[in-house]
């Protein structure tokens, strides 16, 4: 069954940038174990929308594939069984971060300052992903903090509703 539409696979660039960096092919094998080229894990072919495929390692690098919210937290529970440390995601996500934003990036912001990436996040993030909503909730001269809102999902049956 085609996985829901939920979450751009664009998000995933810089966190499999920095895993191979940091863990190399074999950490990155560990990551997408039971994932990738699964039948339970389709997608739409990008070339052929009729065609449905089972998600591979370069579709997870490539905005123009979705993937379910579900699929996403089990990628992010092999990430957590891989990495060490008392908080693996954040560490990630920090690691992701660095890798996905070019030193143009960093140039911008420091031009700008924190008030001018802090409007850009929730920007990124809903054309991204379609299951939460990302809010500021406190800026500062050096920091931002940000919330998360995830959409409540009931389910019927076989179907889900929203």
């Amino acid at each position: 069954m085609l996985m829901n539409k939920e979450v751009s696979c664009g998000n995933f660039r810089g966190l499999i940038a920095y895993l191979r960096k940091h863990y190399g092919d074999d950490g990155i094998r560990k990551i997408f174990e039971g994932l990738v080229n699964n039948d339970r894990y389709l997608v739409s072919d990008k070339d052929d929308l009729s065609r449905t495929i089972p998600i591979q390692e370069d579709h997870l690098m490539d905005a123009a594939y979705w993937v379910s919210y579900d699929f996403t937290l089990l990628l992010f529970g092999n990430v957590k069984k891989l990495m060490d440390g008392p908080d693996p995601l954040f560490m990630a996500g920090e690691g992701a971060v660095t890798e996905y934003f070019s030193k143009s990036m960093y140039f911008v912001v420091r031009i700008f300052g924190i008030r001018f990436l802090s409007k850009q996040v929730s920007k990124l993030n809903a054309r991204a992903n379609r299951v939460k909503e990302v809010t500021l909730a406190e800026l500062t001269d050096k920091s931002a903090r940000f919330e998360i809102h995830k959409e409540t999902v009931y389910l019927r049956k076989d179907r889900p509703c929203r």
